[in-house]
Parts: structure tokens; sequence; C-alpha cells
């Protein structure tokens, strides 16, 4: 956990000229963490994973000035990196973690800006990305909270202690879903430019400059370890780094950045039961497997609107539960996965079973509730809780103008008393799910 919860900034992208070596290195971590075993075996394997982009891909130390120093700064990046990984292979794993921990023991990097300087910084980075509507919104951010016994207390509020959940099954699981080298490169291929990297510091772009180094057989080799990896998994990957952002009506809203590798894995997790999703949720859930689910339910709400906007017997409903993703039943969840998506069962009991770390400055907080904001599994748990109840709104009031749901939000349309008595339902039986 000590490797996890300090905090050392990796690089943003691969130099051109170390990425054949890098990948050929990393393959070999890759592959040693899907070997199987002994527990030893597996957690040497995973810490020498998570300690390799801190010791050999951490961020060199600013040189400022103009075009000169930035080419000298380039050249740095280049040959300390190559230094770097030169030491890591030849096994001295343990000196370049006590002075990466050095260089960055006293926050070296950590600068006092202003909200709109650190906005615009952001902005013009995502800008550089290609990411222009991250970069309007970063404009406009309210920024994050700083650590202080203020935001620790409501970070705690937010991630309440449950018992661990009771599992659904015991002696055999379901077979867990597989995935290909194609899937895994699509999915690795579709983090958005410039996503954030999780409490190990391997940033989603690494995996992108690995797999497209200039020597396809190590490319191809990596992306082979990828996929073995993605296939076998191990439960040491479900902390996360956390954030707290504030919300433009008051408050903070916890946001968790999940190990690259397990938001890979996640990712191709909901590829590969998208349609069995769509099966799942039909049109009462357009928050997962239904594209344009937001556009189609904001047009029919106008559209009844229109129809029933003069009716005094007609009224309209909006649900939206507070702090809902962090508040779910865990037993509740992992019955639904084992119960309509076996294949995801051994992933989500992976993530979910036990309590997961989450690294709020220095402090450490437990994720023991819910699902993890920043989960690309998230909404998809979420909505497997929510969905009973959904149905049931459904089949007790099939006179209903409108049931439909967008992840945690509800529209209910309906005569007055037909709303008040879904009312008074989800009233009843949300606080049992955990809504």
């Amino acid at each position: 956990m000590t490797i996890l919860a300090t905090s050392i900034p990796s690089v943003k992208r691969i130099p051109q000229q170390c990425r054949v070596a890098v990948a050929k290195t990393f393959t070999t971590i890759m592959r040693n963490c899907s070997v199987v075993g002994t527990k030893e075996q597996e957690i040497r394997a995973w810490k020498l994973q998570f300690l390799f982009p801190k010791c050999v891909l951490r961020i060199q130390p600013e040189i400022r000035g103009g075009k000169k120093k930035k080419l000298r700064r380039n050249e740095s990046l280049r040959a300390g990196l190559l230094e770097r990984l030169k030491r890591w292979n030849d096994g001295e794993v343990d000196v370049l973690w006590a002075e990466a921990c050095k260089l960055y023991a006293s926050g070296a990097r950590q600068v006092a800006t202003s909200l709109r300087a650190s906005n615009i910084r952001r902005a013009t980075e995502c800008a550089q990305d290609a990411r222009y509507g991250k970069a309007v919104a970063s404009l406009l951010s309210l920024g994050t909270c700083p650590v202080t016994e203020e935001t620790l207390k409501e970070m705690k509020s937010k991630h309440p202690e449950a018992l661990p959940p009771t599992l659904p099954v015991s002696g055999l699981l379901p077979d867990a879903v597989r995935f290909d080298t194609d899937l895994v490169r699509k999915k690795v291929d579709g983090f958005p430019a410039g996503s954030a990297a999780g409490a190990s510091g391997t940033r989603p772009q690494f995996l992108k400059d690995i797999l497209a180094c200039p020597n396809k057989a190590a490319g191809a080799d990596a992306l082979m370890s990828l996929t073995n990896l993605a296939n076998h998994m191990s439960p040491f990957i479900a902390g996360a780094p956390l954030m707290a952002l504030v919300k433009a009506g008051g408050g903070l809203r916890p946001i968790a950045i999940g190990e690259t590798i397990r938001r890979l894995v996640s990712k191709c997790c909901c590829e590969a039961t998208t349609e069995e999703a769509k099966v799942i949720f039909g049109p009462l859930q357009v928050g997962v497997a239904t594209q344009g689910g937001a556009e189609a339910s904001v047009h029919a709400v106008r559209k009844l609107a229109q129809e029933f906007g003069d009716d005094p017997g007609k009224i309209m409903l909006k649900v939206d539960f507070s702090n809902a993703f962090n508040m779910v039943d865990r037993t509740v969840m992992l019955a639904q996965v084992y119960e309509k998506l076996p294949g995801l069962y051994r992933w989500v009991e992976y993530c979910y079973s036990n309590p997961a770390h989450l690294f709020f400055g220095s402090c450490v907080l437990r994720s023991a509730a819910g699902v993890q904001q920043g989960d690309p599994l998230g909404p998809l748990l979420f909505s497997l809780v929510l969905h009973p109840l959904a149905l049931k709104i459904e089949a007790e009031f099939p006179d209903l103008d409108l049931c439909v749901w967008y992840l945690d939000d509800g529209t209910i349309i309906g005569s007055v008393e037909d709303v008040h008595k879904v009312f008074e339902l989800i009233q009843a039986e949300g606080p049992a799910l955990g809504a």
C-alpha cells in the first residue's frame, strides 16, 4: 500500500526512441503478473508493476527556460529514462525507488497556483491533446478541494462503512468472460488522450505507446501479454486515488481514479456484455448500452410536456438519489451480476467483495459500499441494482405516460395519483437497495 499511497508523477508520453526498450521490459513484467504461482510470487510481480512507472517513468525535474533549454529538457528526459531503465533491468529496483521517494518526499513539484491559472494550464493541456470539450470544461471548473479536516469528513461521509457483502454463490464459480487481442487493443485505443493515471502512475497513454512502438514484434508481444493479463487479473488493483471536485450547487463530488489496467478490464467487460445489457434494461434504463439515451429522454419529456402541459391531472416526478453510486448495497449488486451477467461475476467479486483503499492526500479511506465513481463498470453495476425497482414501477403502474431512467436520474410522468404512489414506492424500497 505504501507504493500506491506515494504520489510520484509519471511522464505523459514515452519518447519515441525509448518505446521499444520500455515495451520489452514492461512486457516481461506483465507476463510475470499473469503467471500462476505462489502468493509471494504474485505479490512480488504486482509490486514490480506498480513500481515501474514511479521508478522508471517518473517526470524529470524541470529545466526552465527558452527553446534551447526545452531541447535539453527533452534530451534529459530520454537519457534519464533509458538510464533508469538499464538500472531497473540490472536489478537496482530498491535503489531507484529510494531515489524517487527522496526526490518527491517534500512535494517538490507542487506549486501553489490560483484556480484561474490552474484552469488555464489544464485547458491548454486538453487543447494540445485535441480534447476541446474538456478544455472548455476546464476553464469553467470550480477546481478540487485541498485535503483538510472538513473535506476529509465529507469524503468519509460519502464513503460509508459497511459489512462485507454476502456472496451469492459458494464453490464452483461461473466461467469468466474472455477477451481477445482485438478487443483489448480497441479499448486501449479508446482511452481519451490525456486520461489520468491511477495510484501506480500507469497512464493509459503508456499502454498506447508500447503497443505502437516502432518494433512491431515487440508491440505484438506486449499486446499478447496485456491480453493475458486482462484475462488473468488480480485483486491488488481495486484501490484508487480520490479527488474531491467542487459541485456548482455546493458540496463535493468524490471521483476515484482507478488503476489503468482495472479500467481497461472494466471497459472490455462493458463491450463484451453490450448486447446482454440491452436485453436486460430495454427502454427503461437508457444510461447503459443505449447510444443517445439522454437525448431520447429529453425529447420524450418535451413532447409529453407539450401534450399535457395544461392538464391539471398530469404531473412529472424527477428522481435523483443522493450519493447513489457510493451507497448501493454490494450484496444486492453481486447477486444481480451473478444472476444476469454471470460472465462478469469473478471480476466484480475481485473488485467489490472486500473494501478497497482510496488515497485522499496522505489519508486512506475505505471504499466498503457502492461502486466507485470512475469505474467504467460502475454505471452498469449501479443500474443492475436499481433495475428491479424500475421494473416494479412499470408493472404496478402500467398507465404511466413515461417511466425512464438515466442511471440514478428518473423521470416519471402520469396521473397525479399514480405518480404520488410511485413516489411512495421509491421512498419505501429505495433505501433497501442502498439508493
